[in-house]
């Protein structure tokens, strides 16, 4: 999946982060690629849970907003199912609120389509 690849480049920050996250479930390969976008919500809900790295997390929230709005059906699909529904999981409502209120209106639309209220 090209999403994968070109997400991995575009941050080779959380790399390390994200795939420790995702090795404890999954190989880290292209075949699993869509199960690696729930690994980096999974890494982003860890730092929440820290009240860490919101610059990080608003980079990549503004990013996936760019690809969930020119992207492919697969790459929507893959931003709303595999990233989006798994954010602020276990995340309390007042670590969840700084990060929520940088989430951009697109991927907020998405988190209510699932989940029905915000997080905080």
């Amino acid at each position: 999946m090209q999403f994968y690849r070109e997400t991995r480049e575009r941050f080779p920050s959380i790399l390390a982060q994200t795939d420790k996250v995702h090795r404890q479930t999954w190989d880290v390969a292209d075949e699993d690629a869509y199960m690696w976008f729930h690994s980096l919500a999974d890494m982003l809900n860890e730092n929440m849970r820290k009240g860490t790295r919101l610059d990080i997390a608003g980079s990549i929230f503004d990013y996936m907003r760019d690809r969930f709005m020119t992207g492919s059906d697969e790459v929507r699909n893959c931003i709303d199912v595999s990233f989006v529904e798994n954010l602020f999981w276990q995340v309390s409502p007042t670590r969840a609120r700084l990060y929520w209120t940088r989430m951009p209106d697109p991927l907020k639309a998405l988190y209510l389509g699932f989940h029905s209220e915000p997080p905080c």
